[in-house]
Formats: C-alpha cells, structure tokens, sequence
C-alpha cells in the first residue's frame, strides 16, 4: 500500500470556500509530501488581486468608497449587491467581461482599466491563461462579497 502511495502523483485535498480551485499535494517516492501552489482561480488570490488593483476605486469591501473614488468623474459602483440587483444570482459571465474588458466595446466611463491588457502587460508579460486566472480569482472573490440582505 506505501508503494502505491509514493507512486500517486496528485492527491486532491480539499475545495476552498465558493472557489472549484483545489489545494494539490504531491507525493514523491520517498513518501514526503510537497505542497503545490493553491490552484488557479481561488478567492484568496482574488481577495489579493482586488486589494492591489481594485481596492483604491471600489473601497476594500467593495462599497465604491475607495480612496480615489471621491477623485472620479463617475463613483465607482458598490459591487456588492450585484446578485441582489440580478435576482439573488450571481452574474459571474458578465462581471468576468467587465473585469477583463477586451470583450465589450465601452468599459464603463473608461475610467476603468481593461484589465486583461493590464495583466497581460505585466513585468515578464503572462500568457492568456495566466491572464484569465487571475480574472476568475476577481471574479470568484467578488462572488463571495456579496451582500446576504434580503
């Protein structure tokens, strides 16, 4: 039974919050177990990714009242009550398109930047997959914010 332990590639450890991302342990020959980076797309990252990018417009909870919104032509929306406006449903497609950018033709006041450019231009550049990552991170973190009020 060891032998077939140390020769499992992958071991699905458990899910993490809303997010389908796993935590993934590998298992070597010599039974030692190495933990591998939280799968793409989880809600930390997002919480992480919304803090450095979109925290300064949208406020750190996501009400619109972040530091340069009182700057803004436009204030920032709350995006927390974006299911509660969508009929109790969360509308992941469409906040992944807003977010990205590249797919729709006005990104809000322009104001907003297209962030699958942005993330694409980052230092050393990121392929499309690492770019859609970290959108659905956003996305799955803005899934979790949002309001519980009936």
């Amino acid at each position: 039974m060891r032998d077939l332990v140390g020769r499992c590639a992958l071991v699905v450890l458990s899910m993490i919050g809303l997010s389908v991302g796993c935590v993934v342990l590998a298992v070597s020959g010599t039974g030692a177990v190495v933990q591998l980076p939280e799968a793409a797309g989880s809600v930390d990252e997002g919480r992480d990714l919304f803090d450095a990018y979109c925290a300064s417009c949208h406020g750190t909870q996501g009400d619109g009242n972040g530091p340069a919104a009182a700057s803004m032509r436009r204030r920032p929306p709350n995006i927390t009550g974006l299911a509660q406006a969508n009929g109790g449903v969360f509308p992941a497609e469409r906040v992944r398109r807003i977010v990205d950018g590249r797919e729709i033709e006005s990104h809000g006041n322009r104001e907003m930047p297209v962030w699958g450019d942005a993330f694409k231009a980052t230092k050393g550049g990121r392929g499309e997959g690492a770019v859609r990552d970290r959108i659905a991170s956003i996305v799955r973190y803005l899934a979790s914010i949002q309001s519980q009020k009936a």
